[in-house]
This record gives structure tokens, sequence and C-alpha cells, in this order.
């Protein structure tokens, strides 16, 4: 099959993994002119009036009538939601033969929904388009991607349902299940009726139930009680009352058997009931709600280094942290790190409470992965370009396994690259012979008073017992290079969690030697 030729300016909007399949060709000095777009948000309309008068590919040339037609004022559109129309289904074939990244199909949404407002009559058009894209493109098991094609079709379209029908069959396992959170908020968008919506509910909790009742004992019960109390929430939605009543009796007969099997940290068995789940939800809900990714992330930062740098005063002045740990548990399978180092345990109840925190986090629409890719000291590190996109790229298509591989690695090149720049020679790093037995290994690495300073005691102290021990029940380092877990097992909620971590290691990173810069500036 002969390579599809197109404008060079497409390049960064293409899946890395599928660029080799075309040939770009050079046509203005404007490369990056949608990378910004599309990645940054950022526009100069003049330059792009520019473009478009010397940019002679037609893909290129619809791509820059499309950021012109969200730009422009208000009584311009019509006008130019005709062009934008007329050059789209003179493209309409090129777009089910490349593979552009996800941030471009969620833009592209964005801009037909707008068009299919204003030129109603060719509603059936888009419509036909955005369903082809979804069948044609590999990318679209994004479940992000999928609400937003099932907005854009709209209430009753025929191919709609089939899209919620076919996904639904696809959520065959617990990590899967909140897909169903997302496609009941559809409810919101009038997208279904009562009838669909309570069909789609009473089989949220009846597979709810069936996972919980098949986890396997070596899964973390913590996980499955999360999962569990939040479809408890939504049982008095259900309107036929005998299915309501049935299902409230499983569920809660269910949830006091997962708490039999699981054990807290001081022995002690309570039920995690509706009440003090909300105590976290009031405490933190401004992390669901918070619009700029960078401040959410400074949120948790703040959350987990708080606490971690006040480890000796814990019991001294309690935090709501140390208030919520009581009705957190420990899985049946959870080996407590050594008893005598009070703070080990207090690791263990800090990032129990911490995986609460995460899915507040995950549920907020602002983490995606165009809002990640945005993130300052992920677009600047072209050293560790490779790693992030992989990573990104894994954890946003739900491949965590894959993800969680990647992670682990990456943070020790930063750490290594740390080194490097602070001077020390890759011999020094790999040691004299660069033999293996004289390798500086992880714990080496973490050991220098250097990296300790940079990335904070306690934080280095907190990453090594959640990556890299093995007497912690996390150990997420060890897990993945030596097969603890099965393939199950790797989840969204603790690959976030390890996602989290790394973002730390480049902000402390880039906080760090951004400052010694500046002051060579000045």
């Amino acid at each position: 099959m002969e390579s599809i030729k197109i404008s060079d300016k497409l390049k960064e909007l293409i899946d890395e993994k599928y660029r080799n399949n075309y040939i770009f060709n050079t046509t203005t000095q404007n490369s990056d002119i949608f990378c910004k777009y599309f990645h940054l948000e950022k526009y100069d309309e003049e330059i792009i009036l520019k473009e478009l008068e010397l940019e002679t590919d037609p893909l290129a040339i619809l791509f820059l009538n499309l950021i012109k037609f969200e730009i422009g004022e208000k009584k311009e559109k019509y006008n130019n939601s005709k062009i934008c129309l007329k050059q789209l289904k003179e493209q309409e074939e090129f777009f089910y033969k490349i593979i552009f990244n996800i941030c471009v199909y969620s833009k592209l949404i964005d801009i037909l929904k707008e068009i299919k407002k204003i030129r109603k009559n060719e509603a059936n058009f888009l419509d036909n388009f955005v369903f082809s894209l979804y069948n044609s493109i590999k990318v679209f098991n994004n479940h992000n991607l999928i609400i937003k094609v099932l907005i854009f079709l709209g209430k009753g379209n025929k191919n709609g349902i089939d899209i919620i029908n076919t996904q639904r069959k696809k959520v065959t396992n617990i990590v899967k299940i909140p897909f169903y959170i997302s496609l009941l908020e559809l409810k919101k968008f009038q997208i279904l009726d009562e009838d669909l919506y309570q069909e789609i509910l009473v089989e949220y909790i009846e597979k709810l139930i069936y996972f919980c009742q098949n986890k396997k004992e070596v899964e973390n019960s913590l996980t499955y009680l999360n999962f569990l109390n939040v479809g408890m929430k939504k049982l008095n939605n259900i309107n036929d009352s005998t299915i309501r009543n049935s299902l409230k009796e499983k569920t809660k007969s269910l949830s006091e058997q997962l708490v039999e099997a699981s054990k807290m940290c001081n022995n002690v068995i309570e039920y995690i009931d509706n009440e003090k789940v909300n105590i976290i939800k009031d405490n933190y809900k401004y992390i669901s709600n918070e619009k700029s990714l960078e401040k959410n992330i400074k949120n948790l930062e703040i959350l987990l280094l708080k606490q971690l740098n006040n480890l000796s005063n814990i019991n001294k002045n309690p935090s709501i942290l140390k208030k919520l740990a009581k009705p957190l548990y420990l899985d049946e399978n959870r080996v407590i790190a050594n008893k005598e180092d009070e703070n080990k345990d207090i690791y263990d109840v800090i990032t129990c409470i911490f995986l609460h925190l995460v899915i507040l986090f995950c549920e907020n629409p602002i983490f995606n992965s165009c809002e990640t890719k945005k993130l300052k000291y992920i677009l600047k590190n072209e050293e560790m370009k490779g790693f992030l996109d992989e990573i990104m790229e894994n954890y946003f298509c739900g491949n965590y396994f894959t993800c969680c591989s990647a992670i682990s690695p990456t943070i020790e090149r930063l750490i290594r690259n740390t080194y490097l720049k602070l001077g020390e020679s890759e011999n020094a790093l790999d040691g004299k012979d660069n033999s293996i037995q004289r390798r500086n290994n992880l714990d080496n690495l973490l050991k220098k008073e250097n990296i300790r300073k940079i990335y904070g005691e306690e934080f280095i102290n907190y990453f090594s017992w959640l990556f890299n021990n093995d007497i912690s029940y996390y150990n997420y380092r060890n897990s993945v290079c030596h097969g603890y877990k099965n393939y199950e097992q790797y989840n969204k909620i603790e690959t976030t969690l390890q996602l989290f971590i790394l973002i730390l290691f480049l902000k402390k990173f880039y906080k760090y030697f951004d400052k010694i810069e500046e002051s060579k500036k000045e």
C-alpha cells in the first residue's frame, strides 16, 4: 500500500505509533502551528490567515479553516462553516486512513459540534462522519472520546445506541466499571431516555455485584469497596422497588463480606458506610471540581507532602488524614512493614486514604491526555520525551500494565539524569568497570545527599517504600519486574498514583534546575 503524502504541519498531530506510515512534505516554515493550537491552545489569527494563503496541502488547508472557524467572530461563522464542510467532504476519506492522536479527535469533535448547530441541514452528514471515525480509528477505545461521540450524536441516534450497547459488553472487570458512571451521566444531556437509563443502571449494579462476588483472593479489597460504595449511592435511582430492594440487600451483604475479608491497620474491622466516604468527599470535593490541572496536581502534592513532612508530629497533631484512617482497610494479603517503625504503618494508612483522593482526581474531566501533555515539566523535557509519551498514551488508553512497566524505569532514568546534571559521569553511575556487580542500583542512587536535598527526604523515603520495598504491600517497581501481580490487578487508581509520583519527580527536577539556570542569567 502506497504511503499517504501530507503536510509536515500535521506530523505532531498524528499518533506516534503510526507516523512512519506517512510521507511528510515541507510546505512552509511554520511546522508547529497545529501543535501549538491543538496541544497548547495557543494561536495567532494573523499567522493562521497568512498560512492559509501559502498552504497547498488540502488536509492542512482544512485544518487551518477549522481553526479559523473556531476563533472567528460570530458574524463570520456561517460562511466559514460552509467552507469547512465543503473541504471536509472532499477530505473525508483521509480521516479514515490517518490516525491522529486523541487531542486532535477531541478538538475536532468540539469544532464539528459547533458547526452542526449552525448548519442543521448537514446534521446527518456530520453524524455519519463522526460515527465513521469511531468505527475506523483504533484510539477510540478511549472512554472520554466515546462519551464525546455519544453526546455529539444526541438522543435517539441509532448509531449512538449501538455504541452504548457495544461498549457495555466490553465492561468485563472491575477496572472498566467506571464507564457505566459516564454512561449514566448522559441522562443530564438528555441522551438517554428513562427506560434505557434504568436498564443501564440495573445492569451496572448487577455487574458490580458479580465482579465483587468473583474477586480473587489476591486482589485488593479496598478497590472493590470503593467501586461498590459508588454504586450503592445510585440504588435509590432505580424506579422498580422490587429490583431496588433486592439489589440493596445484595450489595449490603456483599459489603459486609468484603469487610470481613479485610483488615485494618489496627486490626479492628469496621464497615465503611456512606457517611464515612462522604467525609472524604466533603473535605476534598474541590479536587473533583478544580478547573486547572496544574492547580489540582498542586492540591494533591500539598496533601501528600504535608503528611510526609510532618510524620514526627502526626500523633501529637492529628490531621484530617489521621482522622480518616479508621474507616480504611488493608487487604487480607497485605504485609505491614516493620512494626517497630511507626512511619511505615503510617505510610500504609496515608496511601490507603490517598487512593480515595486519587479517585476524586480521576473523576475530574480536566485530567485528560490533552491537558496532561501541556504540563510544562512534561513538555520541556526532551530527554524524557519518548518515555513520557509512551506512559501517557498507554495510561489514557487504559493499558495499565504497560503504563506501570514504563513508570518505574522512567523515574530511575530521571534520577540518573539528575546525577548527570550535577556533574556525575555515566562511568561513575555504572561503576568503574561497568560490571553488573559494581553498578549503582536504585537503592544506592537514592541514598546520596544531593538527591535527598533536591527531591525531599520524606518524599524519597516514601517513594522507596511505595516502589522498591519488599516489605511494602505495594512494591510497585518489583511487582512489575518480578511478576508479583496478575495482569488484572493493574488498575486505573493505583496506576494514577504511580503516574502522580512520576509527575512530582518531574516537578521537583525542574524546580531545582530551573533555579540554577535563572541564577546563571543574573
